[in-house]
């Protein structure tokens, strides 16, 4: 077995290059978790505006006449009156 002999000059140089390696590494994991993080609220967002949006798209039908009676209380008696006669509510 030979040994070799590694002088401190080596040694430091060796210790450069590892932690100019470990410094990119580090750097490229911190840039990928950014992009990855603003991704995530990115795709969170579109899903839950787009749910959002294609709801209210399929219940504006139903909430018209609600907002209508809101507006016109005569409108609501008379849908009271008609349920109330339907089902034999006095």
């Amino acid at each position: 077995m030979e040994k070799k002999s590694v002088t401190l000059e080596e040694l430091l140089e060796e210790n450069i290059e590892l932690t100019k390696e470990n410094n990119r590494l580090i750097k490229a994991m911190r840039r990928d978790a950014l992009i990855g993080g603003v991704l995530k609220v990115l795709i969170w967002g579109v899903l839950i505006g787009g749910s959002i949006y294609f709801s209210m798209k399929y219940l504006e039908p139903l909430l018209v006449p609600a907002q209508e009676m809101t507006q016109n209380p005569e409108m609501f008696q008379m849908l009271l009156d008609a349920y109330n006669g339907k089902f034999g509510v006095p």
